[in-house]
């Protein structure tokens, strides 16, 4: 070939490869937009089953693996108003459990201890199978629900967190210090108010934003980036004084 056929041959190349550039990132956004939907569908139909089953269930979301998963608990189940409250509550638990040897708790005697521990059960293939989803299991882990390449959770956040919680800076050691995230769904219909920023790897200001209401149940999704207190500014910080 002569330096003229090269030169024709690469021009070629560069625009058919600036044309592809565009799909590929509208594939892209559609593969984000379709797990963001799929996301709040779990949401609204875990809403309706938390009802009809008179159980709880909670959505966990794991930061550093951009993945999510659902656990279902006890119906009495009950969240923190802030994050000092639960801090300090496993904090007390804690030294309660102190107090007993590993053969003491395996054989129950630390029951009334352990028994305020909200215990959690993986349903998330349960959940899946009814909407349809896809599961993936990864070396170490139970199955989830991981977000396509290039997606990324930036930050969940609710009451119970001080601040959003964030992926840590640096890929853990072990899957148990990897940062995770909690959103409750209760039996009585109310649903902890919930905030997920879901956005492309490349371009963090390129995103969106679940919005999960306590009240009703709905679950929204938006293109701003929220801030839970702004979000959540009509609320009473305190409820009605009752008189006799």
């Amino acid at each position: 070939m002569t330096l003229m056929e090269m030169m024709v041959v690469i021009a070629l190349l560069g625009i058919v490869i600036l044309a592809i550039l565009p799909s590929f990132g509208s594939m892209m956004g559609l593969q984000r937009d379709v797990s963001v939907r799929k996301l709040a569908s779990s949401y609204r139909f875990l809403h309706e089953e938390a009802a009809l089953r008179n159980t709880s269930f909670r959505m966990a979301f794991n930061l550093d693996a951009n993945s999510w998963a659902v656990e279902v608990g006890d119906p009495n189940t009950l969240i923190f108003h802030n994050q000092d409250d639960r801090e300090e509550f496993e904090s007390e638990i804690m030294s309660e459990l102190s107090r007993y040897t590993d053969r003491e708790i395996e054989e129950g005697r630390a029951s009334d201890v352990t028994d305020q521990i909200n215990r959690f059960d993986d349903v998330t293939e349960m959940v899946l199978q009814s909407l349809s989803g896809d599961l993936e299991t990864r070396e170490g882990r139970t199955a989830a629900v991981y977000l396509p390449e290039g997606t990324e959770f930036l930050w969940v956040q609710t009451a119970q967190y001080r601040d959003p919680v964030t992926a840590n800076s640096s890929p853990p050691e072990e899957i148990e210090e990897e940062s995770i995230a909690y959103s409750m769904i209760f039996p009585n219909g109310m649903m902890e108010p919930t905030l997920i920023r879901v956005v492309d790897s490349d371009d963090q200001d390129d995103g969106v934003t679940i919005m999960v209401e306590p009240l009703s149940g709905r679950v929204e999704i938006v293109e701003e980036e929220l801030e839970l207190e702004d979000w959540l500014d009509w609320l009473p910080d305190e409820g009605p004084e009752l008189t006799l």
